[in-house]
């Protein structure tokens, strides 16, 4: 099993010593952090306070930056009498614990970003201000953006900025002017390459001369791509799929880029077909056909965020249409119109840009950990970012599973795709699978053993990519797997 080490939001647990079992379930591991010793099993029915939880339930695909509730913990013992809010997946790392600890977390490097600011790159510096903007205006909109203002909340693991957790805004909303006071603390110890820029950046915030979100974003974006100029890129790509134990067909397709056809940046997809071995097969081969011509005309290098984002929303329908009018001139309905999910990871340097509809997923990997970056579109999932559930108890429930949205089952008009950017500053591996690998939380289990030994050069990518659809078929089994490895190399 993934240990399960949780955030304690609130007070009480302090009270406790260091190895005291809570509920004769919960280890404690320091002052805020427990372990969950019996993470397989199911926890009672939430009651939850919806003004302190509802902010992360409600930003739920903003993963990995925001933890996730787990549970209430309601403290009985030595008349404590309180309820404490465990956080999943937050940024813990070894400042939190003890030596003894901190050997069950040996690759985890969480560290708040103060500490890890000094002597890093121009481009991750920048990288972290960018995501901090990205998350600014999400988290205003649940009034709790004032959490992106208190350094102490804020941690990084390698490239990634991550929230230990969320606390409210008080009567007024935060300002821009307020988070450029703060990034003005950091200029002192700012690269130098970015310095004169980034003073002059806070100045304008401070000033009022930026007042929304979206400008701030663009200068970023552009300091970003000035950055980068002194680093080469280079990307591997290994993908492969396997009919399974089971299954009579394989309705999984993927797609890999030519590499003269994309001047060398890679594209790559992964769909998982739905409809049967007449049905889903041609879905999913429609959808990558469709994407990769339609990505084919575009000058890649020459587009800025905005139009390339909209350059695959346009492939994304464009398939979506496709399979949707296929299945109105054959009068197929409800469960039997032919559909396929999707998953595609598209190279910009700095940029990796990741979209998704249905429940194949994307993983981050890097030294640090790693990190599912998208959201399956099933009730379960939707059930939390409606607020009316944590995320491990919507598996309770017996439709959590059904899609609500897939390619080709209904309008463009009703479809939305999630695309995501992610700045790539190191070395790193972008993993894109169907559910045949990510069911049962192989990936979270595996990775260290599997996908870490590539960037550390003791496996080839090839090897990687098999041992893993190796890995599904023996642990998994029940159905189609196809896994793509995107190896970004930053030097």
């Amino acid at each position: 099993m993934v240990k399960q080490y949780l955030w304690v939001e609130g007070q009480g647990i302090e009270n406790y010593h260091v190895g005291d079992l809570l509920l004769n379930r919960f280890l404690v591991k320091s002052s805020k952090v427990l372990l969950d010793t019996r993470p397989e099993q199911s926890i009672e029915a939430q009651i939850f306070d919806p003004a302190s939880v509802q902010p992360y339930l409600k930003l739920f695909p903003y993963c990995p930056h925001i933890p996730q509730p787990y549970c209430v913990l309601y403290l009985e013992e030595k008349q404590s009498h309180q309820e404490v809010l465990l956080l999943d997946q937050a940024p813990i790392g070894k400042c939190d614990l003890s030596t003894e600890e901190n050997l069950e977390l040996s690759h985890r490097y969480a560290q708040p970003l103060e500490l890890a600011w000094k002597g890093a790159s121009a481009l991750r510096q920048i990288n972290w201000l960018w995501q901090i903007a990205q998350l600014w205006q999400p988290l205003a909109e649940q009034k709790v953006s004032s959490s992106l203002l208190q350094p102490n909340l804020i941690r990084v693991e390698s490239s990634l900025v991550r929230l230990l957790e969320l606390r409210q805004d008080r009567e007024a909303t935060p300002s821009l002017a307020e988070l450029g006071q703060m990034w003005q603390q950091w200029l002192p110890t700012a690269n130098n390459a970015i310095k004169s820029a980034l003073s002059s950046l806070c100045l304008q915030m401070i000033e009022g001369q930026i007042q929304k979100i979206d400008q701030l974003i663009n200068i970023l974006d552009e300091f970003l791509q000035q950055s980068a100029i002194a680093h080469k890129f280079t990307f591997t790509v290994a993908a492969q799929t396997d009919q399974g134990l089971t299954r009579q067909s394989n309705e999984d397709t993927y797609y890999v880029t030519d590499r003269e056809t994309f001047s060398n940046l890679p594209l790559t997809i992964v769909c998982d077909g739905m409809g049967g071995h007449a049905g889903g097969e041609v879905a999913s081969s429609v959808a990558v056909e469709a994407i990769a011509q339609h990505l084919q005309g575009v000058n890649i290098a020459s587009e800025n965020t905005t139009s390339l984002v909209i350059k695959l929303h346009e492939g994304i329908y464009k398939a979506n249409d496709l399979i949707n009018q296929s299945n109105n001139q054959d009068h197929r309905r409800d469960y039997q119109r032919m559909g396929t999910t999707i998953v595609m990871a598209l190279a910009c340097p700095p940029k990796m840009y990741i979209a998704n509809i249905g429940d194949s997923r994307a993983y981050l990997i890097n030294r640090s950990g790693c990190y599912q970056v998208t959201t399956d579109d099933n009730m379960g999932c939707r059930l939390v970012r409606l607020g009316m559930s944590f995320y491990r108890d919507s598996f309770s429930h017996s439709n959590s599973a059904q899609l609500i949205q897939a390619l080709g089952v209904s309008s463009s008009k009703v479809l939305h795709p999630r695309i995501r950017q992610f700045v790539i500053d190191e070395d790193c591996i972008f993993l894109l699978c169907s559910d045949g690998l990510s069911d049962n939380n192989r990936v979270e289990e595996y990775w260290e053993t599997e996908i870490l030994p590539v960037l550390a050069g003791e496996i080839d990518l090839t090897v990687a990519s098999r041992r893993l659809i190796d890995l599904a078929n023996h642990l998994n089994g029940h159905d189609n797997v196809t896994v793509s490895l995107v190896y970004c190399q930053v030097s």
